[in-house]
């Protein structure tokens, strides 16, 4: 998971049936993660709410009222386009105090909202699908509907379908209730995860991850393949090198060299050199077992 703000490439066109699929990824992942939340902690408060099972799952809210809103104003008729476009669909898990009779106080919530550029989609007929980023008063608009009381600690990640305009990351909404993360997609299976504050967020970060950790490990192992050190027999790299090379967390590294040593015959071998130790592709395929 990054948490770079330097924004993707600008010129990549979306698709409307893609936007969907990306808005069910992230959902679905979150959906998924979701259900492994024991508590939350309430910063302002320096503690934990436990998450009961009548806490789950995530309740869901559909923006199609709005995307048929946007059709009638663009005097788009026909509702077979519905089933192409994303819904900028909302998923949240709300915990707080329980009292008399089941009436408590709302304390925590942790909201994955989807945005997208639905104009944009609408009106682009081209097959190609559209470049329109989601906006900052987009993004500002959707925060507002979600941080809504002064007394709530929100948790919210917001996947942009196609991409964020580059203000979002140089002016994100803040609010002192607020953690936000903003995901969009950066290529292959992986998603840029850009967090507000990240040391704050205690392991909630991966639920608005929508690439899994299987899908990180292999990406890794493909990214250690390609490194020009060990494309040729005999080449080598420190693994610790690989430890600080951006973009995966040190586990996801470990785990890759793990995958690249143990399924790939004689290929790759872990050696001692001095103190250090290093990952080297093989000069001959009957090297490793020699060792």
């Amino acid at each position: 998971m990054g948490a770079s703000d330097s924004p993707p490439e600008t010129g990549t066109r979306v698709t409307r049936a893609e936007a969907r699929r990306r808005e069910e990824t992230f959902l679905e992942r979150f959906r998924s993660q979701a259900a492994r939340i024991r508590e939350l902690f309430h910063p302002a408060e320096n503690r934990y709410y436990p998450v009961a099972p009548s806490d789950l799952p995530p309740r869901e809210r559909d923006g199609g009222e709005a995307l048929r809103r946007a059709m009638d104003r663009l005097g788009l008729a026909d509702r077979s386009v519905l089933g192409e476009m994303p819904r900028d669909r909302s998923l949240r898990v709300e915990v707080g105090t329980r009292g008399f009779l089941g009436r408590g106080q709302r304390k925590l919530a942790v909201v994955a909202q989807s945005l997208s550029p639905m104009d944009a989609l609408l009106r682009d007929a081209d097959p190609g699908g559209t470049e329109a980023p989601v906006t900052l008063a987009a993004l500002r608009e959707a925060i507002g509907e979600i941080v809504r009381e002064p007394g709530v600690f929100y948790y919210v990640g917001v996947c942009a379908t196609t991409r964020f305009a580059p203000e979002c990351a140089a002016e994100p909404p803040v609010a002192p209730n607020l953690l936000l993360a903003r995901v969009e997609r950066d290529g292959g299976t992986s998603w840029r995860v850009a967090l507000g504050d990240p040391d704050r967020w205690r392991g909630l970060a991966e639920c608005f991850d929508p690439e899994s950790g299987d899908e990180k490990v292999a990406r890794c192992r493909r990214a250690i393949e390609e490194r020009t050190e060990l494309r040729l027999r005999g080449g080598h790299v420190l693994l610790e090198d690989l430890h600080r090379a951006p973009g995966f967390a040190r586990e996801i590294v470990e785990r890759a060299i793990e995958s690249l040593v143990s399924g790939n015959g004689a290929e790759w071998l872990v050696r001692d050199v001095g103190e250090r130790k290093i990952l080297q592709r093989a000069r001959f395929p009957a090297e490793r077992s020699a060792k």
